[in-house]
């Protein structure tokens, strides 16, 4: 007859708790982006001001959006970078909260915003 084994201790326990969170935290999408499809698509155009629009967009009634409104979180890939790192012609990904002001350019409550 064998003799029954040993419960596992805190430490094994600990380390495959963390294990787990790790595996879930690399699968999920980076805090800063909503876990939903993007708003909208484009590309980032620099404006006389240097400020980045969106333009070609998936969806024209976001065309000209300011994409640094409201201070969005901004990313390249799944790393978060700084805003001054988007680059005119950076295919992005934009995701928004709410409506926009239908003015031109539309105003919109940008989240955050993943260049590619």
């Amino acid at each position: 007859m064998r003799a029954a084994s040993a419960p596992p201790t805190t430490g094994r326990r600990l380390a495959s708790v963390l294990a787990t969170v790790a595996l879930l935290t690399a699968c999920s999408a980076p805090a800063d982006v909503p876990e939903r499809a993007p708003d909208v698509t484009g590309t980032v155009a620099l404006g006389g001001d240097g400020e980045p629009v969106l333009v070609d967009a998936s969806d024209r009634s976001y065309e000209g959006i300011w994409l640094l409104q409201d201070d969005p979180a901004v990313l390249r890939g799944d790393e978060p970078v700084d805003a001054a790192d988007l680059a005119d012609g950076d295919r992005v990904e934009v995701w928004l909260a709410g409506g926009c002001a239908e003015s031109w350019p539309p105003q919109c409550d940008v989240v955050a915003v993943r260049a590619s």
